[in-house]
């Protein structure tokens, strides 16, 4: 069984782009920052396609109230897939804490 790390404040959730295969909105290196400014409240600074943003909140929501993925290699990180079979687009998604 592995151990709840603890961790300071949560500052930031950063989504960097890591591949793109065709897609015409991102590009790799592409970032968006939620600013994490208390339980409730972030802001979003960015661009990023509905269709990307709509499958990545879940991910961004349980980072927020400082939940792990038990099959991420890193408390912290995670990646994540768009799910446009048309354009495949390659997410990483890190929780940065105070």
């Amino acid at each position: 069984m592995n151990a709840v790390k603890k961790r300071g404040k949560i500052k930031r959730i950063v989504v960097t782009v890591k591949k793109v295969n065709g897609c015409k909105v991102h590009r790799p290196g592409d970032k968006v920052v939620f600013e994490c400014v208390d339980e409730s409240r972030v802001y979003v600074h960015g661009t990023i396609c509905l269709g990307a943003l709509t499958s990545l909140m879940p991910k961004v929501y349980a980072f927020h109230n400082n939940a792990r993925f038990r099959w991420a290699d890193e408390d912290d990180v995670v990646v994540h897939a768009c799910p446009d079979p048309e354009t495949p687009v390659v997410f990483e998604v890190k929780r940065e804490c105070e």
